[in-house]
């Protein structure tokens, strides 16, 4: 199954602090072969999915893209356009030495 639309929006936290992500109307079932339709959040969005050919593991961008924002406050790859931002999200190298970062521990 990929979700194919993980971001802030769809990750709900209760007053238990349990986790639960919600709004499956963009999941496909992938049982061989790969997806093609660019469809989800841009800017949580895999290079795969961009190039429209991709599989479950986009879920696992979109994660790390969500808990980057959560820890440092500001999205991994921005852009003034859609073109920009898969530019950036294929391309872009992220660098971890600005000071948001040194209150993370390094595992």
């Amino acid at each position: 199954m990929s979700h194919r639309d993980i971001k802030p929006d769809n990750v709900m936290i209760d007053k238990d602090l349990n986790v639960t992500l919600i709004d499956f109307g963009l999941s496909k079932l992938t049982t061989k072969g790969h997806l093609k339709s660019v469809i989800g959040s841009p800017l949580y969005m895999s290079p795969e999915v961009f190039n429209g050919k991709y599989n479950n593991k986009c879920d696992i961008w979109s994660l790390g893209v969500l808990i980057y924002h959560l820890i440092c406050g500001h999205l991994p790859f921005k852009g003034n356009s859609l073109q920009e931002v898969m530019e950036n999200a294929k391309n872009k190298k992220l660098s971890f030495k600005n000071e948001v970062w040194k209150s993370v521990s390094p595992s």
